[in-house]
């Protein structure tokens, strides 16, 4: 039988590659996972004007990063990525990876050519699927899409005793300097019968630290992590996760569905097993908790019975009304997030290619604070679309919400999102740094206490002193200080730091 090997970078959850090597194991493959390099977040930018690979972002008014921007590789430990991959010979390699690493992943693939020069390189995830050719340019195919039926295939070629994946549907490949793009399997329709994701602790390495761990040594059964569909309701013009449908009839000219669910009982048996190791935490991925009720109501009710934990899930305005809150309250819902990503109607409409009203988020968040639910804001900066006037229609509006934990992200733009197109088109100036700069430690004192938030409009009236936001940044500092209290008890309680967690964040969301 084939030997597979999963490889991803910072991403220690990685649901995709854990299904597709549960879909290898059940064909009976042999199937090793390497993580190379751990999630890290949170971490402070003190040059803001060096290039980063990572999203950025404000909390507590000061500008974070993560990842390889906070924690790099180094060259002792692609080295050692290079050994273990020697030492366990895989008859092929699966790497899943984001537009983040397209370039800095040739940087790793290159010495991993040195030692294994003859096995064969297959990329996949969101950033092989938007620019093939350049992930083309190191690896030998590229997965269009699901890749669980183009697996399956490719073990059945080495199991024939060929390396040659060519004429494996969903794969892209270079023949004389052209691309081939290989018909596209449709998407899977019965979830169901995916495998759970393979979590088991045998087979999974973790290198990092200039050192190499095994699965016992960094699983965290603690929280656990699931999805319980794919894709999005919604087609946010700056996010990839409701193109699919466009990717797909631009390539292959198949209809993609805009949501699929998994049944309620196949999540809750594998929410079951999660438990049964000692899980005390669980978080729903979904882009957008499912707004289906007769689904919703079955799912619950088992939740409840069944599991019985407290969760996370991303809940929308427009999809969640009250009758639902309340059911997701009972089952075990404590915390959840609210994307605002900007106050000002123009933005949100023409250019974010969002529908809810400002009206309706407000009701929204003062609903959850009546029930009592923890949650935090999100906003985008930082868009060459944004001008003074649409920074201060946010600052306005973030002023009438309840107060709340806020992060502000620097808007990142991914090749074949709708606003990448936008801006190659409208070629728009936007604001100078130091504009956005002010503004993003604004809007956090908007909501992080009724004091700072008179503070900030205060400032705001002043007009354009936009140096003053480095000094408004002291007002934060005995919320970092409890902050890195609150993140050294989410360590000891659950192993991991984040503060989307019971009891984290702030519990006083007043209006």
């Amino acid at each position: 039988m084939a030997k597979f090997t999963f490889l991803t970078f910072y991403d220690n959850i990685c649901l995709g590659p854990r299904i597709l090597s549960a879909v290898a194991k059940k064909e009976g493959h042999q199937s090793n996972l390497i993580l190379f390099k751990n999630e890290c977040g949170g971490s402070f930018v003190k040059d803001s004007k060096k290039k980063f690979v990572n999203y950025q972002y404000f909390q507590y008014g000061y500008l974070r990063s993560g990842h390889y921007d906070m924690n790099p590789w180094s060259t002792y430990e692609v080295g050692l990525l290079q050994q273990l991959l020697t030492q366990l010979a895989p008859d092929v390699i699966c790497l899943s990876t984001r537009s983040f690493w397209t370039s800095l992943g040739k940087n790793i693939i290159d010495v991993v050519r040195n030692g294994l020069p003859d096995t064969p390189i297959v990329a996949g995830g969101w950033g092989p699927s938007l620019e093939p050719e350049k992930y083309l340019e190191y690896c030998d195919y590229v997965c269009f899409g699901e890749g669980e039926q183009a697996i399956l295939e490719i073990g059945k070629a080495i199991d024939s005793n060929s390396n040659d994946f060519s004429h494996i549907n969903n794969l892209i490949y270079k023949k004389k300097g052209k691309l081939i793009f290989n018909e596209s399997i449709k998407p899977v329709d019965n979830l169901d019968l995916m495998p759970f994701p393979d979590f088991d602790i045998s087979g999974k390495f973790l290198i990092d630290d200039n050192a190499q761990k095994t699965g016992s040594e960094f699983h965290n059964e603690k929280i656990y992590d699931i999805f319980v569909g794919r894709g999005c309701p919604l087609n946010c013009s700056y996010c990839m996760s409701g193109q699919w449908n466009s990717l797909y009839k631009i390539n292959h000219n198949h209809k993609f569905p805009k949501t699929r669910l998994r049944s309620p009982e196949n999540c809750i048996k594998e929410l079951e097993i999660a438990k049964s190791k000692g899980a005390l935490f669980i978080r729903i991925k979904d882009e957008v908790f499912p707004a289906k009720k007769s689904w919703v109501s079955i799912f619950l009710d088992l939740y409840k019975k069944r599991i019985d934990l407290p969760f996370f899930a991303y809940l929308r305005p427009e999809f969640h009304k009250s009758q639902m809150l309340e059911q997701l309250v009972i089952a075990g819902l404590k915390t959840t997030g609210l994307g605002i990503q900007t106050g000002s109607d123009i933005i949100r409409k023409e250019i974010y290619n969002r529908k809810c009203p400002n009206d309706k988020v407000m009701a929204f968040a003062r609903e959850l604070v009546d029930k009592n639910i923890e949650f935090h804001y999100d906003i985008l900066c930082y868009s060459p679309f944004e001008t003074l006037d649409n920074l201060k229609d946010t600052f306005t509006f973030l002023c009438t919400l309840p107060i709340c934990e806020l992060k502000v992200f620097k808007l990142a733009f991914f090749p074949g999102a709708p606003i990448s197109e936008m801006i190659k088109k409208a070629n728009p100036v936007g604001e100078k740094d130091s504009v956005y700069f002010f503004y993003s430690v604004l809007y956090c004192l908007a909501t992080h206490s009724y004091f700072t938030r008179s503070v900030a409009k205060f400032m705001e009236k002043l007009g354009p002193f936009y140096g003053s936001a480095k000094i408004l940044q002291v007002l934060f500092w005995p919320a970092l200080f409890k902050e890195k209290q609150k993140r050294n008890q989410a360590k000891k309680k659950y192993k991991v730091s984040s503060l989307i967690l019971p009891g984290m964040q702030k519990k006083n969301h007043q209006y």
